[in-house]
């Protein structure tokens, strides 16, 4: 170990079939293949504590601690945030922004309102990346109980319109697993 690091030893589990998949489509292409590892680390929480939580993460790479708390100053007036640093493991990790909430924001906000909130949090971290030349990938998870998802969805962009429009539809769709696709969309399962 070099002073002033760790070592890190990840176990995954993986279906035999599904690996042998990858392995092959990876060989066929003649790409090196590997695994990604990403982590969280809390960065701050903020409200009033009696009312239901939104967490914001960002990816450190591409976004700083400040474009994270300006995120979540969008949401406090309605909602308790948590922030999160997103540090992913590889040479140039993809401008992530994840977005968690349990149901009781679904049964406290109206979907509209939502949305709407969502969108004037994230709308400042999509326009820092797309004036550096690139896409944000947005996560969406809502759980019932931690841990437990319910819905996801994910999409990449670089459009104010794009994601407000994905937002409007998320707060809709109900559980399962879902990408966004194209430029108009709609969620479409995975």
């Amino acid at each position: 170990m070099n002073a002033g690091g760790m070592r890190v030893y990840l176990v995954f589990e993986a279906d035999a079939e599904t690996w042998g998949q990858f392995e092959a489509e990876k060989q066929e292409g003649g790409v090196p293949g590997g695994m990604s590892f990403a982590m969280t680390s809390p960065l701050a929480k903020g409200g009033t504590g009696g009312r239901p939580v939104v967490k914001i993460g960002a990816d450190a790479h591409h976004f700083s601690p400040a474009d994270l708390e300006e995120a979540g100053m969008q949401l406090l007036p309605t909602l308790d945030v948590e922030l999160d640093e997103l540090s992913q493991f590889s040479t140039e990790p993809p401008a992530k922004v994840f977005i968690e909430y349990g149901l009781e924001v679904l049964r406290t906000v109206p979907s509209d309102l939502l949305a709407a909130l969502l969108y004037d949090a994230l709308k400042g971290l999509i326009r820092k990346r797309r004036s550096s030349g690139g896409k944000t990938t947005l996560d969406f998870v809502v759980s019932e109980t931690p841990g437990l998802r319910l819905t996801s969805a994910t999409l990449s962009t670089e459009s104010d319109a794009v994601a407000l429009k994905a937002l409007e539809a998320f707060v809709q769709i109900g559980p399962g697993r879902y990408r966004w696709d194209g430029d108009d969309g709609p969620f479409v399962s995975m």
